[in-house]
């Protein structure tokens, strides 16, 4: 009778933690914001993706949001800009709407006006960094390169740099979506706890 009781209250707990996740889901999904292609906007964000670096640009992926839901936006910026997970941002510019091959639609600003906002620091989010940097290392030191990426894609939505033959051997395989999928899925969870 006592582990039945036990059982009970941790279904209990685990039961309002799904209730909970599942509304906030619903929410954020249902109540995207309302975007149109060439709309000027500016919006405050927390950068939950990994930013990619290159010579001429960079890129990274960022949530627009409401009160109760939000819309991916992939912004293009220059190499001057350094973007780290979990900083709090400014975004100004117009947005662009793109059809892919499958159908799917998603948003990109190009080049927009990008401001740093120190005044929002979050603790929390700041330990997160930091203990994501602490396990990428650890995964880049303890495995080879790209056994580590792929790990990092999974577990915590961190793209990494695969091998041109290894990333057609996911895609040839129908697996690269699995990478994907468990990025978006880090990013997401991460934008519904720190929206609050």
């Amino acid at each position: 009778s006592k582990y039945l009781l036990m059982n009970k209250k941790l279904f209990f707990i685990l039961f309002i933690a799904l209730l909970f996740l599942s509304t906030r889901y619903l929410f954020f999904h249902l109540y995207k914001p309302h975007l149109s292609d060439g709309q000027q906007i500016a919006f405050d964000t927390t950068v939950f993706d990994e930013p990619k670096s290159s010579p001429r640009f960079n890129r990274v992926s960022v949530f627009v949001s409401n009160a109760f839901g939000g819309e991916r936006i992939f912004l293009t910026y220059s190499p001057n800009i350094r973007l780290n997970y979990g900083e709090r941002i400014k975004v100004i510019g117009k947005i662009e709407k793109r059809v892919l091959g499958n159908k799917n639609i998603i948003w990109t600003m190009y080049f927009p006006e990008i401001e740093y906002m120190k005044e929002n620091y979050n603790p929390l989010l700041s330990l997160a960094s930091s203990l994501r940097q602490k396990v990428k290392s650890v995964y880049y030191e303890s495995l080879k390169k790209t056994d580590a990426s792929l790990l990092l894609g999974i577990v915590l939505g961190i793209k990494g740099d695969f091998p041109k033959s290894f990333s057609q051997d996911l895609q040839s395989t129908g697996v690269l979506h699995v990478i994907a999928a468990s990025g978006m899925n880090v990013t997401m969870v991460s934008a519904f706890l720190f929206s609050f």
